[in-house]
């Protein structure tokens, strides 16, 4: 089963994606802040984070640079969400979905991101 990270700080898109993504057989961790989301992704064994952008504590710009600092997280994929304009996304494997946001665009991004992390992993 694969597992994601979920990072919002508004609780309630917080819990629809994380119960979305449970509904469709994915094992999910959810917090409500930018330090608790680097705290939980450090620790490694998520196949996917899923962050807003703009949290309390720490954005998710500083999350992808806490986890592209650490040798296990350094390949993660990543979604950032944010009703702000598109940030300057620090390498191919952070995408960007604006919000409000469709959910099939969300589960779409989602699973074409863990999808090239499948493949790139057999390459290796």
């Amino acid at each position: 089963m694969r597992k994601i990270l979920v990072a919002d700080d508004e609780e309630f898109i917080a819990v629809l994606i994380s119960e979305l993504f449970q509904d469709l057989d994915y094992e999910v961790e959810t917090v409500y802040n930018g330090r608790d989301a680097i705290l939980a992704a450090v620790e490694g064994g998520f196949d996917l984070v899923i962050s807003d952008l703009m949290m309390p504590f720490a954005s998710g710009m500083e999350l992808v640079a806490a986890m592209r600092s650490h040798e296990h997280t350094r390949c993660t994929p990543i979604v950032l969400m944010s009703a702000a304009l598109v940030p300057n996304l620090p390498d191919e494997r952070v995408s960007f979905v604006a919000k409000p946001f469709n959910l099939e665009k969300l589960i779409n991004v989602v699973t074409d991101r863990l999808d090239r992390c499948a493949k790139e992993r057999m390459l290796v």
